[in-house]
């Protein structure tokens, strides 16, 4: 997914560091990009430990897009959201591909499922 933000990749990592802490959430992808509407943007891809996140759901085996069912793990659509949130409350203009503008079209889009808390 990409993310178009004014976040330092150290910001982001934080992000995903705090919002599914001892998880098993990890970057599996995380590339440095220009952006049009940012001052930058990152392509990235969560996978994640075998077993469930903490809401109980499953993890499931990623889709590798060409030999279909790949190796390990990908991240819930619950431990995007947690990090989503946690990435909203760091900047709130950022955009997560074309499916989120912003942090209160991500609320909305959502229907408030992961509680935007802002730090300072």
């Amino acid at each position: 997914m990409r993310l178009h933000t004014s976040l330092t990749k150290d910001d982001v990592a934080q992000a995903l560091r705090e919002s599914v802490g001892p998880d098993g959430v990890y970057f599996d992808h995380f590339t440095l990009h220009s952006s049009r509407t940012h001052p930058q943007a990152y392509e990235l891809r969560l996978t994640a430990d075998p077993g469930r996140d903490r809401n109980g759901k499953a993890r499931r085996n990623v889709n590798t897009g060409q030999y279909g069912m790949g190796a390990y793990k990908a991240a819930t659509y619950d431990e995007w959201g947690y990090f989503m949130a946690a990435v909203y409350a760091r900047d709130s203009f950022a955009k997560f591909g074309t499916a989120y503008n912003g942090a209160e079209d991500f609320m909305r889009k959502t229907r408030h499922a992961y509680p935007i808390t802002v730090t300072a």
